[in-house]
């Protein structure tokens, strides 16, 4: 229940900045749990004006005389790629010098290249670790000789910035996505095959959470099979061995989108797919949803875990430690599923705003109307211009259900837009939200100039 009310005082909270309502100072906020006040898409915090600081062991560090690196896992994968533009864009801004190291999923390989850029010198290294325990020993040292080291995508305990995922919680999402397909598609009996990773010691838990999402959530359905698969290549040749021994396969999930590229080109190759088939990924990379876009496309679904945004906060985050703080410090990582998509996608071919507000038009008038026995005082939200009502309730699956209505046809199609993206959510899922559709479709700037500062609250 208390996740609840929060969730509700969050939609409040938007639908007051969307529609004018509310002050209209600017409160800030940040998006890492570091001194630099890193923000995505800004230019940081106090950490852009320093020019020189003295780093550990007393060397002095000057703007121009760093180096960072990125030991990655595998620059085949444009997740990692996503990352390092962040990294680098990031630490040009810095006047910082950068350079990426692929270990393409070699282990041996990865704890060689952080060998080499510890004995180089350099001033910090970045690392999307393939196993933790082969790297502790030579990030010990690495810190002996006063080397920032961040940790990227998965832990390295020791490493002064932490900027993991929770592999748990992302392998959740996809699996209650799939499972939300398997429910709606599928009669609840789906039969998934799980892409996973249990190469990798930190990701065998994203697969665990895809297991638990799709069985917690459709539990008439079966996890058929479990198999490794970490690329393109794998992704389809698992794919195409798995459908062929269990043809009854019409779900699957794997860890990330590079996979799923593979396995949705493998199913595209059969014949006879059903409609209602299912593939599910994560990352949110460019390919990923040109295959969700294609026609009949059976690619339904993937997860954004902001891999440049992430890249971007780490190297801030790595410049503060050097040059101010000497503190370890954590990168908040945050991710959700591709379920705003959407709408942004019923902008993407109108170019003129007139037509985009009669698309709002359009969507209020298409919005259910609120009973009017439920327009009463304790629903309407207070201080806009606008009359507007919410009204917000759990269903037996512990999803919010949004019921709302206005007397103003604009704001209503706004109110519409927050609820079809909102609505048929946990609580934790809209706490976790970042409703980036505002900005991607333009909508903070086409506000009246009240709703603009009231977005800007």
């Amino acid at each position: 229940m208390k996740k609840k009310m929060v969730a509700m005082l969050l939609v409040l909270t938007m639908i007051g900045s969307l529609t004018g309502c509310g002050k209209t100072e600017d409160t800030g906020g940040n998006t890492t749990n570091t001194d630099a006040g890193a923000r995505s898409g800004e230019g940081g915090g106090s950490a852009e004006s320093i020019v020189s600081g003295e780093g550990e062991d007393g060397q002095v560090i000057t703007e121009g005389s760093l180096e960072f690196v990125y030991v990655t896992q595998d620059s085949a994968n444009s997740y990692f790629i996503q990352v390092y533009e962040g990294f680098s864009s990031k630490c040009e801004e810095l006047g910082i010098r950068t350079q990426i190291l692929d270990a393409k999923y070699d282990v041996a390989a990865q704890v060689s290249y952080v060998e080499d850029a510890v004995q180089r010198g350099v001033d910090g290294i970045m690392i999307s670790p393939l196993d933790e325990n082969a790297l502790k020993n030579i990030v010990d040292e690495a810190k002996e000789k006063g080397i920032v080291v961040s940790a990227e995508a998965q832990p390295v305990s020791n490493a002064q910035i932490d900027g993991s995922l929770d592999e748990y919680n992302i392998g959740y999402s996809i699996g209650s996505a799939a499972a939300q397909w398997i429910n709606e598609q599928q009669g609840g009996e789906g039969k998934a095959l799980i892409l996973a990773q249990d190469d990798v010691e930190a990701v065998i838990r994203r697969g665990d959470g895809i297991n638990d999402g799709i069985l917690e959530n459709a539990p008439n359905a079966e996890i058929v099979a479990r198999q490794n698969a970490s690329n393109t290549d794998l992704g389809m040749k698992v794919t195409e061995s798995v459908i062929l021994a269990n043809p009854e396969v019409n779900v699957i999930c794997a860890c990330d989108d590079f996979t799923a590229i593979g396995a949705y080109e493998a199913v595209s190759a059969m014949q006879n797919i059903a409609d209602s088939f299912y593939i599910g990924g994560c990352d949110a990379t460019d390919e990923g949803k040109e295959k969700m876009k294609a026609e009949n496309s059976v690619y339904r679904s993937s997860c954004n875990l902001f891999p440049y945004e992430a890249g971007e906060e780490l190297a801030e985050a790595m410049y503060v430690y050097l040059t101010e703080t000497q503190e370890d410090a954590v990168v908040e990582r945050r991710y959700e599923p591709v379920w705003q998509q959407d709408v942004i996608e019923q902008f993407a071919d109108i170019d003129d705003w007139m037509d985009r507000y009669a698309c709002i038009i359009d969507m209020g008038n298409a919005l259910d109307p609120l009973p009017e026995n439920l327009k009463t005082p304790d629903r309407l939200i207070e201080g806009c211009q606008s009359r507007v009502w919410l009204d917000a309730s759990l269903d037996e699956d512990g999803k919010v259900d949004f019921r709302a209505d206005s007397d103003a046809i604009i704001v209503k199609g706004i109110i519409s837009m927050l609820i079809e993206v909102l609505s048929g959510h946990t609580p934790d899922e809209i706490l976790e939200a970042d409703l980036h559709f505002i900005n991607d479709i333009g909508l903070s700037e086409h506000l009246s100039p009240t709703r603009s500062n009231g977005l800007v609250a």
